[in-house]
């Protein structure tokens, strides 16, 4: 779990999210050890620095919920590799009447749980 303590509110604040970001490329490697092994730290601070602002524009604000849409990076390789999957994981994740963190809740309910009987659909143009 990230906790931001007492005087990290008082650094500037570029230093804080630098932190963040840290933290959670080190939580990335902690709890994903098998799909972060051949990264170096640097791509998991980048990972990290990339989701974060992708959360961030899709209106995600909370540590919890960033982190959650951060392990979307991560995820199995049928979700990743699934068209059908991927669409629907677009049009939730910019749904932007709902908020981050139950976007985030009806990913991980509805979407993961169901990625061994979802249709791989593969449209050739």
């Amino acid at each position: 779990m990230i906790i931001i303590r007492e005087e990290e509110f008082m650094a500037p604040e570029g230093e804080v999210d630098q932190q963040y970001k840290e933290e959670l490329a080190e939580q990335l490697r902690h709890d994903r050890p098998q799909a972060t092994q051949g990264a170096t730290d640097q791509e998991l601070w980048d990972t990290a620095r990339e989701a974060v602002e992708n959360a961030r524009e899709l209106e995600i604000f909370e540590g919890r919920d960033i982190y959650r849409f951060i392990l979307l990076s991560f995820a199995p390789k049928e979700l990743r590799e699934s068209p059908f999957l991927q669409s629907v994981l677009i049009r939730v994740l910019n749904n932007l009447d709902m908020s981050g963190e139950n976007r985030m809740d009806f990913i991980e309910k509805q979407i993961i749980p169901r990625i061994g009987r979802a249709p791989s659909v593969r449209i050739d143009p």
